[in-house]
């Protein structure tokens, strides 16, 4: 199969967690299955994007045109449509719905749709970003022959906020990242000059590190420290039937007092399923 890919994400200053989709869905789609002929695109950028290495097997083509320039275009307009190369390809995979290319008749188009933030928070997204979320959506929606979300919790928000087909919808939850060699690590606390004796982050699913962990699989080649507080998104496919049993349990928050190291605490521990559980969408 030919698949098409749209990239865009990975160069955007901040990447994000679509970002990470992209870096690692593609390579492990290669891998799984080496006959499959990935091509990836994206529009342009200014300066010219330099790509990343995990991009080298695959050929790549630049768009004529911005994102200001195709993004409201292909939501609302659905064109102009996409050069040669791209429509030689059997399946268009957007990759985000906030921006979903105009597949021809003889293609299929796959559009994930990550969340509806912007449906939930509004407020803190910008006008015009906002635009562009609510008309990729109706454009999938629309447009789309299999649209993936990544928990049932999205997936539900989509059959609320529209009239989808819920054939169409399909979840595939994101797997866990492979976890980064040392010399990435330590790459990147260079890179970023970081020389603190423990960095906390958070929304990377797993929380840790806990009694039971290996601290060396938490700790980076020049001795700091690594702390998780997890994601605090209800995802039920990464929990175990007992509460607080799982380090993916959401909830977890990190201490950090005047003395002594940081500390991870459970503030939803005592939760069960039935409290965390969201409650069913009624489509519209």
């Amino acid at each position: 199969m030919r698949i098409a890919a749209h990239v865009d994400q990975v160069f955007f200053d901040v990447p994000g967690g679509v970002g990470t989709y992209v870096r690692n869905l593609f390579p492990a789609l290669a891998g799984r299955d080496p006959s499959l002929e990935i091509r990836l695109f994206h529009t342009r950028f200014e300066p010219a994007p330099e790509p990343e290495p995990w991009m080298a097997p695959f050929p790549i083509d630049e768009l004529p045109g911005s994102i200001r320039g195709l993004y409201p275009r292909w939501n609302v307009l659905g064109r102009p449509a996409l050069p040669a190369p791209i429509r030689s390809a059997q399946l268009v995979h957007a990759t985000s719905a906030s921006a979903v290319p105009p597949a021809s008749d003889d293609q299929r188009l796959v559009v994930t749709v990550h969340d509806l933030a912007f449906e939930r928070y509004p407020g803190m997204f910008p006008r015009t970003w906002r635009a562009v979320y609510r008309t990729g959506l109706r454009a999938t929606v629309r447009r789309a022959d299999a649209i993936l979300t990544p928990s049932r919790h999205t997936a539900e928000d989509v059959l609320s906020h529209t009239k989808v087909d819920p054939a169409k919808l399909h979840v595939v939850p994101l797997a866990a990242t492979p976890p980064a060699r040392e010399v990435e690590v330590a790459d990147a606390l260079g890179r970023l000059k970081v020389r603190a004796p423990y960095v906390l982050f958070g929304h990377s699913h797993r929380s840790g590190p806990w009694a039971r962990d290996d601290l060396s699989e938490w700790t980076t080649p020049t001795g700091t420290r690594l702390m998780n507080t997890g994601s605090w998104c209800y995802q039920p496919h990464f929990l175990s039937a007992e509460p607080n049993r799982s380090p993916y349990w959401p909830g977890t928050a990190i201490r950090v007092g005047e003395n002594g190291p940081p500390e991870l605490i459970r503030l939803l521990g005592d939760r069960g399923h039935d409290v965390l559980r969201p409650p069913t969408a009624v489509p519209a």
